[in-house]
């Protein structure tokens, strides 16, 4: 993971946030309802999250404060598809965020997230945060949940071209992300077939045994 810089990365479950945290020191862009999370809310305004309000055109100010946070050299991630998803699909990346690294030379970490069992590598059902999905029903299936691996892969950084719209630097980090995630499924696919164990530098494996806090 590169320092001092804007990462921006798929969404797939509030787990997110504590993996990629647990890298080194990052300030979150998150939906103001985590908050008011038990414990995640409060682990996250001790982070130093910043959070948004849906519907409230609060953009502006919220790009002018990530901008501060990017000049004082932080770390910053966000998620520019505004949701989380199922892990199977990757969604529209959002352009108005993408202002950040249009004008300051700020450069992009494109960040590939899956998360799949140790004795499956296709990617898990478990793990996603979507739909009409609770708190606490998602955490009780990931604590009963046995040999979950998160692959958290930092791309290489990128930079805003000259004269590039912020929609088309959006697809460009988007599709950078995309055929992370392809690769990945190639390789689950040999590996499974073929027992061949591929190890990459910035896979994180993160283990939830039976009854783990």
């Amino acid at each position: 993971m590169e320092t001092n810089c804007l990462l921006i990365g798929n969404h797939i479950s509030w787990l997110d946030i504590p993996i990629l945290g647990a890298q080194g020191e990052i300030r979150f862009l998150s939906k103001s309802d985590v908050r008011r999370w038990p414990l995640i809310g409060w682990m996250a305004v001790l982070a130093g999250t910043r959070f948004i309000e849906r519907g409230a055109h609060q953009s502006e100010h919220v790009l002018s404060q990530l901008r501060e946070d990017l000049e004082s050299r932080r770390t910053v991630m966000i998620f520019p598809e505004g949701t989380t998803t199922d892990g199977r699909t990757l969604g529209r990346f959002h352009p108005r965020l993408f202002a950040l690294a249009q004008s300051s030379g700020v450069r992009i970490q494109p960040v590939a997230i899956r998360y799949r069992r140790l004795d499956d590598p296709a990617p898990d059902t478990a793990v996603p945060y979507i739909g009409d999905d609770s708190l606490i029903a998602n955490l009780g299936r990931l604590i009963r949940h046995p040999g979950l691996i998160a692959q958290i892969h930092f791309l290489p950084a990128v930079y805003a071209l000259e004269g590039e719209s912020r929609r088309a630097l959006a697809e460009r980090v988007r599709l950078a992300i995309l055929a992370s995630l392809n690769a990945l499924d190639r390789t689950s696919t040999m590996t499974a077939k073929d027992e061949v164990s591929v190890v990459d530098d910035d896979e994180i494996p993160f283990r939830l045994e039976p009854g783990a806090a």
